[in-house]
């Protein structure tokens, strides 16, 4: 199969016209020139640079607000702050916990505990997303009441399965040669299922999928998401337990969580150049999908799958060379998710700690992803300015939510295909001051082919 240099987001037109720059012109003011350009049907004054945080804004509103900006940095010196300063109230907790101490009831309260664990989590997930995974496994070594780092350990009845998942997550970045990640998760599945904690499953299931994804071993994850498939009823019913509003929607939103299952089996098989396999998957995903009426649960899932099903069909075509069908699709795509009312980002507790189903990606992180595919669609039918105005149109929306690794490496490589050295260079700088600007710390220096 013909493979493709960029990186294809498996996840209408806006005309700019980027501003002539003085060869004297500075860095920053290039960026700002970028960030300036006017953009067809959007009226709102350019963002130069992001909001200031809320003046009154502390403690965990404050935590909150720097991981939907992706501020991952300031995440981690918040995170530290709270969870071992000596003024903190979660230091005292936070040492108890990770020693695996008795904690009497009335000592801590049910918020105080809670919080602490979202921080703990969040901690954990800066460390992940900034690759520093020394400082993350330094830190899981401490926590006593995990099985994997003390045989017998008395599991705290109030920590959630959440960290346990996350520790043994951790495994495969900070101990990659081994298959410990694996074995810890498929022995936290096995304790799921012995105490009936049937919420946990689809978690696990997840993490053993990604896990496998990233080892490459793609059979492996299309069986962890076929156990993934299976888990997911009884995983909705113990979610209705605490959620009533559910109980009448159980069959349909199980249906529409595996639709959701075929869509990422079928985007292996797309991945792996499967792409027969991938388009009957597709299918699949299609024909389950009209056997459950959307009328039947107000769920935000079944606003999503139709927008899922176009841009799939999107993606089969592009793998196919059909370019121009596929730029149909993902425009169509983009037109569905801009009458979507949450686009924007916000903060989702469930997301961080769980339990959750499956963690369906975000309206942004789609759209982004159909901009990203709509431009590389441009450039393999020969308009490769095209391709790089979409993406830059993209970023000036709104660098927090559409300035990504991916699109950060595809424009990249874009000004390298259509400039000289000494130009392709600055606009990369531009590019990269821009993240900096907006402190997109989850973006290394890699994405904008620099050295």
């Amino acid at each position: 199969q013909k493979r493709h240099p960029l990186k294809v987001m498996t996840t209408t037109t806006t005309t700019t016209t980027t501003p002539k720059k003085q060869a004297s012109s500075t860095l920053e003011e290039m960026a700002n020139d970028f960030l300036s350009v006017a953009q067809e049907g959007i009226t709102i004054p350019p963002k130069l640079k992001p909001p200031p945080l809320p003046k009154d804004q502390e403690g965990m509103e404050r935590l909150r607000t720097l991981v939907t900006r992706r501020a991952w940095g300031d995440v981690l010196s918040v995170c530290g702050q709270m969870l071992r300063g000596p003024t903190s109230p979660y230091t005292q907790l936070y040492s108890t916990v990770i020693s695996n101490a008795d904690i009497e009831d009335e000592e801590f309260t049910a918020q105080q505990k809670d919080e602490m664990v979202e921080i703990l989590t969040l901690e954990c997930h800066a460390w992940l997303k900034l690759r520093r995974y020394n400082e993350l496994g330094r830190e899981v070594d401490k926590w006593n009441f995990l099985n994997t780092n003390e045989s017998d350990a008395s599991i705290p009845t109030w920590v959630p399965w959440s960290l346990h998942i996350l520790a043994a997550e951790s495994l495969q970045y900070t101990d990659p040669t081994s298959a410990r990640s694996t074995d810890a998760l498929y022995t936290l599945r096995d304790v799921l299922v012995e105490k009936k904690e049937y919420a946990w499953l689809t978690c696990v299931d997840n993490a053993l999928a990604n896990s496998f994804l990233k080892q490459k071993e793609w059979r492996l994850a299309c069986a962890a998401l076929d156990n993934l498939k299976t888990s997911i009823p009884s995983c909705v019913r113990a979610l209705i337990q605490t959620d009533s509003s559910l109980s009448d929607n159980a069959e349909s939103l199980s249906t529409a969580f595996q639709c959701e299952v075929l869509s990422r089996q079928g985007r292996i098989m797309l991945q792996i150049g499967a792409l027969q396999q991938a388009a009957i998957l597709f299918e699949e995903q299609k024909t389950l999908y009209s056997t459950t009426s959307s009328t039947s649960t107000d769920h935000w899932i079944w606003d999503y799958l139709p927008i899922q099903i176009r841009i799939n069909d999107g993606l089969i075509s592009f793998a196919y060379s059909h370019y121009d069908a596929a730029m149909t699709h993902f425009r169509k795509s983009i037109d569905m998710l801009q009458s979507q009312p949450v686009l924007q980002s916000y903060y989702n507790k469930q997301d961080w700690m769980g339990p959750t189903v499956l963690r369906v990606e975000a309206y942004s992180t789609a759209l982004s992803s159909c901009w990203n595919n709509l431009a590389l669609c441009a450039l393999y039918t020969c308009r490769m300015q095209d391709a790089v105005r979409m993406m830059e149109s993209l970023i000036r929306r709104d660098p927090c939510q559409f300035l990504t690794e991916r699109l950060a490496f595809n424009l990249s490589t874009l000004y390298e295909l259509g400039s000289d050295a000494a130009a392709s260079t600055r606009k990369k700088r531009v590019l990269q001051l821009i993240a900096k600007r907006f402190y997109l710390h989850d973006i290394g220096p890699e994405s904008f082919r620099v050295s």
